[in-house]
Formats: structure tokens, sequence, C-alpha cells
């Protein structure tokens, strides 16, 4: 393909968009406000995705011990934690420091264990889970093997906690499997229609081009450039929006952002996401205008 092609292709779309400015600018708007509902889920899932991320980080099952182990049994126990593929790492904790942490968390309360006597508490061990572990199913199936090591008295790790979370996650991942359907959908059908305006337009201009032996591709360019330029600033806009409404509401809050966010902050679209929206909204743009353009060449 030459020089002189690649030019005439750009130029041809660029004059069926100025041909048809109001239609596009309508397009292009419309593809602006899809992509920023998908802007707007993609902040919304991102932000919940690292939130769940510093809990699966507390995920642990913590272990605890019968009576009598000498340090022979509880060194032995470790060794057999720590050699299960989904365990990070194995703390062990005495039946002192137990007491010790307990009465901490009391606080001012430390009298209510005043003629307590013998210390009732048991060790155990707190383990960490690897983050490709941190799913219900494998820490339940790491629960119940541990249930069956001798000396371990009882396996605790917040099953309904972990469950709900597994859940949680789950549901998001399909949540944006459908809205990214259903955008994905609509950017490819106002962009097909908006082109299949453009086609007929310039139906008997096609038609000559075609008598004089031009081939469907070279006819076909041009409509597919257009596409990809009308996703592209369709995406680009939304993007734009997304980021404005996103400082607004920043600097709306900035001002309680203790109170109302404590240590988490809320954070915009990354590099890599708006570069995916970008794309999206080239190939999008760049399917739509292949759908139609191939629909009318075949009549």
């Amino acid at each position: 393909m030459s020089l002189y092609n690649i030019t005439h292709f750009i130029e041809e779309a660029l004059n069926n968009i100025r041909r048809n400015a109001f239609v596009t600018v309508i397009t292009v708007g419309t593809i602006a406000l899809s992509f920023l509902i998908l802007g707007v889920f993609l902040i919304i899932f991102s932000n919940l995705k690292d939130i769940t991320s510093s809990w699966q980080e507390q995920i642990q099952i913590v272990a605890y011990l019968k009576e009598g182990l000498s340090s022979a049994d509880i060194t032995s126990l470790e060794e057999k934690i720590r050699a299960e593929r989904e365990v990070s790492s194995a703390h062990f904790i005495s039946k002192d420091k137990a007491l010790s942490e307990f009465k901490k968390d009391l606080a001012n309360q430390t009298g209510l264990l005043d003629g307590l006597g013998e210390n009732p508490l048991p060790a155990y061990f707190e383990v960490k889970i690897k983050k490709a572990y941190q799913d219900s199913g494998a820490v339940s199936s790491l629960a119940e093997r541990f249930k069956k090591i001798k000396g371990i008295e009882d396996v605790q790790y917040g099953q309904e906690w972990v469950e709900n979370l597994s859940s949680f996650l789950d549901l998001m991942v399909i949540a944006g499997l459908v809205v990214g359907g259903l955008v994905s959908l609509a950017v490819i059908l106002i962009v097909s229609n908006t082109v299949k305006l453009t086609v007929y337009a310039r139906a008997e201009d096609i038609e000559i081009m075609k008598l004089i032996g031009a081939t469907d591709w070279f006819v076909k360019i041009p409509f597919l450039i257009e596409g990809v330029v009308i996703g592209l600033v369709g995406a680009f806009l939304s993007i734009a929006i997304l980021f404005g409404i996103y400082q607004l509401l920043m600097q709306r809050l900035s001002l309680n952002a203790g109170i109302l966010l404590g240590k988490f902050s809320i954070a915009f679209l990354s590099w890599p996401d708006i570069a995916i929206l970008l794309f999206a909204g080239m190939l999008l743009g760049l399917f739509g205008s292949f759908v139609s353009v191939g629909r009318f060449l075949k009549v």
C-alpha cells in the first residue's frame, strides 16, 4: 500500500466525518456516554478490588493445639503446617503470649481476669495463606487437612466470612462481564448505524468506484478508519469527562476524606485501564464499521 493510498484513505475518512458532522457529534456523544458508564464501573470495581485484596491478606487459619505438647512436638507440627503448599507462613503463639494479648484486648477491663487461676487459653499457630489459595475452597480444604494432624485440637478460619468474600468477588466479575458486554454491543450498533448513513449517502460514488475497478477493500478502508476515529474520540471524551467528575468529587470530599474514607482513598483509572478503554473504543468502532460496510457491499 502506497503513501498516496494511505493519505487518500485518511482524507476520505475525515471528509465523511465532516459531511455528516451532526450525526457524528451525536454518535460520539452517545459512545462517550456508554463508555462513561463502563468507566464508572471500572473505577468502582478496581477500588473494591483493592479493598477486598486487603481483606484477603487478613485471611488466616488458627490451629489450636492440644495440651501437654512438648517443644519437639510443636516443632514437628510447625514443619507439617509449613509443608502445605497453600501456607505462606506459620507463627506460633504460646499459652502465655495468648493470655498477654488477650489482656491487651481487654484494655482497662483486665480486672475481669482476677482470680482466673490457671491460664485457660490454648497455644496455637497463626497460619497465613498464599494469595493464589485465598479462595473459599482452598482455605476450607487446608483447614480440613489441619484437623487430621495429630496434636491439633481445633481449627478456625471464619468459614462464613471467607465464603461471603469469595461470592462477592465472583459477583463483581460477572457484573463486569455483563456491563462490558452491553456497552460493547451498544457501541457496535451505534457506530454501525452511523457509518451506514455515510455509506448510503455515498452510494452513487461507491457504485462508480466499483465500476472503474475499485476493490471492496479500497472502498471499505476509509469507512473503517472513520469508525476507528469515532470510537477513539468517544472513548477519549468519556475518560476526560470521567476525570473531571472524579476531580470535582475529590475536591468536595477532601475536607471530610479522613472521616469518610479513613486510610482508604478512591483511585482513578490506572494507565492500563485507560489504554484498554481507548483500544476498546477503536476496536468496537472498527468492528461496527466493518459490519455496516460489509452488509452494504453484499447488497
